[in-house]
């Protein structure tokens, strides 16, 4: 929650976060060698911004992203999609536009095991 949150200060003043969807465990065994392994997400929205800067928006963010250790794992720039990571601890993070009217944000913790060790 802290990478969405210090992404969030970067935005204008009344930029707010609006929840579409909270996964606490979500399997990771579509990854080799995490299988058994566990991640949490959280998507939001971006509420309380001006539409009309949708795309000033997206690349302030994506320039802090850039710029605060985190890794692009995909540009879509053209589509502006964004997927990150950061290079200290994996948490990933995901910018996108709807229809250049919305701006969605969505982070996930890396693939850990639910105890800390495997089972």
């Amino acid at each position: 929650m802290a990478y969405i949150e210090q992404a969030l200060a970067q935005l204008p003043p009344g930029a707010q976060l609006k929840e579409r969807l909270r996964i606490e465990e979500e399997s990771c065994d579509d990854v080799a060698g995490d299988e058994g392994k566990q991640h949490a997400s959280r998507n939001y929205e971006v509420t309380g911004i001006d539409p009309e800067k949708i795309r000033n928006y997206f690349r302030t963010l994506r320039d802090w992203l850039k710029e605060n250790n985190f890794r692009v794992l995909e540009d879509k720039a053209n589509n502006e999609f964004l997927w990150v990571e950061n290079n200290s601890d994996s948490f990933r993070m995901t910018l996108k536009t709807v229809d250049q009217t919305r701006l969605i944000l969505i982070s996930a913790s890396p693939c850990v095991w639910r105890d800390g060790t495997p089972e």
